[in-house]
């Protein structure tokens, strides 16, 4: 009897009493009239949320989702999170366009690659320096056009047949010349600065005697002594037919000039006889003055006369270290100029196949990447047939996806938060096709929050006030089996 009356008292507690919602009570009667006049603004939240549970995001968090939403749509976020990993991987549009077209090339000439190759044993595991052998390609191209019908040709011609007595002969000449070309750079170089005369009547080698004479005389004793005029006339004979900048020589320091012009000139003339020697052994261009372009040029010339010497060392050696890898079926003549062009190709060729198999694996992943979604599939064909025009109509959609990614990310996390308690509102939202007018029909989170829940208050109450109605009928009836 005790329980019935609890129980009675509690439905009147509620039908006259108050609602305790977040420590502020709210009148049954209160609660109702306030959800009648906001439900056309405020019950857009479908979900069956807790009656005391409090909003699992804020109204600023909330907007920021709507803003987010109204500035993209569904099937972008769908798509993004199928293909979103490819963005950031992506080149930019004129990138692969030349990616896709270079591919495409490649593939096109891919058959007479392997053609030009077929006397060519080739390991594609390893890696060439494909500049560097070029290089060197075309350097021994150059020389051998430079050289063609020249007597450095002939020379050449006589390597190839093994000449080594030629070859021993003109290594000599090379270190001799180089040995005179640096020793006349250096003279001219010390003395620059003055214009030097000397007698012409009288031989170099006479005439650098004499002033060596002269020379140690003023080491010794800083001076021309009279013993030593009356003794050595003919050094001062020679002394005087020397001039400096148009003025008598007077000192040792001028001495010394006169003396260096003196062996740059004994120096000019050996380096002329062994070249004039040498050119006329082979019918080459002889010298009769070195002037700065002609020491230019004979330098230039001996310097294409080591390569040629050393051709095996200098030439062929370091290529074949480049392309070790590689196995001729036909042999090599590294001494005519066409090989090198074939070796050219060649090489191009290798670097060619080797670049469309990077280029295919690229565009592979690329492609299977994107098939993760079918609104790329136009794209694939794209690709495949270099289409222009479709490759940049979905290129502008995949750069709107990278443009907007920092807001789908940033949604995604917003959306996380609210998922839980409201899956359907979540599902609503993007659905909602309706973006221009996002922001003003949700709006007010909390407030929509407080109507859902209120609303599932009266819904409870009402729940119960019926519950506890048939368990009081159920009593009353008992009660009266009872008593008859």
């Amino acid at each position: 009897m005790e329980d019935r009356y609890k129980l009675f008292k509690e439905v009147v507690k509620i039908e006259k009493g108050c609602i305790d919602y977040f420590g502020k009570m709210y009148k049954l009667s209160t609660i109702e009239q306030w959800l009648k006049e906001n439900e056309a603004q405020y019950s857009w939240i479908k979900d069956e949320i807790g009656t005391l549970k409090k909003p699992p995001i804020t109204d600023a968090k909330f907007s920021r989702l709507i803003y987010l939403m109204s500035n993209t749509n569904r099937d972008e976020i769908d798509t993004f999170y199928k293909v979103g990993a490819l963005l950031y991987n992506m080149p930019t549009y004129k990138e692969f366009l030349y990616i896709v077209r270079r591919y495409n090339q490649l593939r096109i000439n891919y058959e007479s690659y392997e053609i030009f190759l077929k006397d060519w044993c080739i390991s594609y595991n390893s890696e060439y320096d494909y500049e560097n052998i070029i290089e060197l390609l075309d350097n021994a191209n150059k020389l051998l056009e430079e050289i063609e019908g020249t007597w450095l040709e002939k020379i050449l011609l006589i390597i190839s047949k093994g000449g080594q007595t030629a070859r021993v002969v003109l290594q000599q000449t090379i270190l001799k010349c180089n040995y005179y070309i640096k020793k006349i750079t250096s003279i001219r170089k010390e003395i620059s600065g003055f214009k030097v005369e000397i007698p012409k009547e009288i031989e170099i080698s006479v005439l650098n005697h004499k002033l060596e004479s002269v020379y140690r005389e003023f080491e010794k004793k800083g001076k021309l002594n009279k013993l030593f005029k009356v003794i050595h006339k003919e050094c001062l004979s020679v002394l005087n037919g020397c001039l400096i900048d148009n003025k008598p020589v007077e000192t040792r320091e001028q001495i010394r000039i006169v003396k260096l012009y003196v062996e740059q000139c004994s120096i000019e003339e050996s380096l002329k006889n062994m070249w004039n020697n040498t050119m006329m052994e082979y019918k080459g261009i002889e010298i009769n003055e070195l002037s700065f372009e002609t020491l230019s040029n004979v330098e230039e010339v001996i310097n294409k006369l080591d390569i040629i010497v050393n051709w095996e060392k200098k030439v062929v050696d370091k290529i074949k270290n480049h392309i070790s890898k590689i196995t001729f079926l036909k042999d090599i003549d590294w001494y005519n100029k066409e090989s090198y062009s074939t070796l050219r190709k060649g090489i191009l060729n290798i670097k060619y196949l080797n670049e469309y198999e990077e280029l295919k694996n690229y565009i592979f992943n690329i492609k299977k990447s994107i098939s993760k979604a079918n609104e790329f599939d136009g794209l694939i064909r794209a690709i495949d047939t270099c289409n222009t025009f479709i490759l940049e109509k979905y290129y502008k959609k995949l750069e709107r996806l990278k443009e907007i990614s920092p807001l789908i990310k940033e949604l995604e996390g917003i959306m996380e938060s609210l998922y839980e308690d409201c899956p359907m509102l979540v599902e609503k939202l993007l659905s909602d096709e309706d973006k221009l007018n996002l922001l003003g029909k949700y709006k007010n989170f909390s407030v929509a929050w407080k109507w859902r829940q209120f609303k599932n208050i009266l819904i409870e109450v009402e729940k119960y006030k019926e519950e506890a109605s048939e368990k009081k009928l159920k009593e009353i009836l008992s009660h009266k089996q009872g008593i008859a």
